[in-house]
């Protein structure tokens, strides 16, 4: 993959993809788009209040008993470990998003 993907960035842009940011992004993404909760920035952990933050990390790490979109984020990261990811491109993210899920 390494950034040749629609929507991905060239490896010299964006954040490495094990970057804790990065992960960050995700887990705000996708709780914005599970709860439609369009004033939510994924780009920004810190702009986003306490109990948003906390509850897109509740539903990131999962039940014990599930894939969590969280494990399916390190396997992801493990297969494609140069990846960068520019987490100011909702695409990229989203279809990112689609890729861990995919992967299910």
């Amino acid at each position: 993959m390494g950034g040749t993907e629609p929507g991905r960035r060239a490896e010299h842009f964006g954040l490495p993809i094990d970057a804790p940011a990065v992960q960050a992004a995700l887990a705000l993404s996708a709780y914005r788009a599970a709860h439609r909760h369009e004033d939510i920035n994924p780009a920004d952990w810190e702009q986003n209040d306490k109990d948003t933050q906390s509850a897109a990390m509740f539903e990131w790490t999962g039940g014990p008993n599930e894939s969590s979109p969280a494990a399916r984020y390190r396997a992801y990261v493990d297969a494609h470990p140069h990846e960068r990811i520019d987490i100011n491109d909702g695409e990229a993210l989203e279809e990112l998003l689609a890729a861990l899920t995919a992967s299910n």
